[in-house]
């Protein structure tokens, strides 16, 4: 178990959005808007309102004889977070970043695009180690957009908890959790995916492994809560399958 601190990235991200991947994204957006149905039900035994025939029988008991037009709204709005690993081996192999969290970076840039004016609550996190504490910073605040270089271990669970713990509890919790690797600190996914159950906030990763035994250990962990790619390169697709399968179903 580690101490977890809660901060804000500070470096601007300046990556350019995806906008072939923003404009997909808003279709998935749309079509969950044009799920939401809206329709009015009476609602009966009412003391003032419209008169309802079917209870005038009522009057000398509790004068109830009236009903009033309500409406019915389905709001499948989810709140949403986006968790991101930012240890090390997200740098591509360079120092102070690569192209793959380039990549990772695009990525999140595009739904952060796509997400504005939907109803949706989207709160983008970046997680590492350092120092021997698990550190989760917000990428979005005051409608902007930041980013951080990746450095440390993979405290996986441990980012996990912490992420559901802060989400609101309003509406039905989702989080999309983006990794490279194996966890090597912290609390164990089996932990983080048990407290998540608990909490009723669905989790789903998306994880890119180089070796078949990488892949191995990710099936092991995660076992039917994860989709595994061989290449970076396949994340926008699959972070689109993972948001269609969670709204629009």
């Amino acid at each position: 178990i580690m101490d977890t601190a809660y901060g804000r990235a500070t470096i601007p991200c300046r990556i350019a959005a995806d906008e072939a991947l923003v404009a997909r994204l808003k279709k998935i957006f749309r079509v969950q808007r044009s799920h939401r149905s809206r329709r009015y039900f009476y609602n009966r035994a009412q003391l003032l309102g419209k008169i309802d025939g079917r209870r005038l029988h009522r009057y000398s008991l509790d004068g109830k004889i009236f009903k009033k037009k309500e409406y019915l709204t389905h709001d499948n709005t989810r709140n949403i977070a986006i968790l991101v690993d930012g240890s090390a081996s997200m740098t591509g192999g360079l120092p102070g970043g690569g192209k793959e969290w380039a990549k990772t970076e695009k990525i999140f840039l595009s739904l952060f695009e796509a997400v504005k004016g939907t109803g949706n609550r989207l709160d983008l996190l970046c997680y590492y180690e350092r120092a021997g504490i698990c550190e989760v910073n917000a990428l979005v605040y005051g409608n902007r957009l930041y980013t951080v270089r990746p450095g440390g271990r993979t405290p996986t669970g441990q980012a996990i908890i912490a992420t559901a713990s802060i989400m609101p509890k309003d509406k039905k919790r989702l989080i999309v959790h983006l990794t490279d690797g194996e966890p090597n600190c912290g609390l164990s996914v089996q932990k983080s995916l048990e407290f998540c159950d608990k909490q009723g906030v669905d989790v789903v990763t998306i994880g890119t492994y180089f070796e078949e035994k990488t892949r191995d250990l990710l099936e092991k962990q995660y076992h039917d809560r994860a989709i595994l790619i061989d290449s970076i390169d396949l994340l926008p697709v699959q972070l689109e399958a993972v948001l269609r399968d969670n709204l629009l179903r």
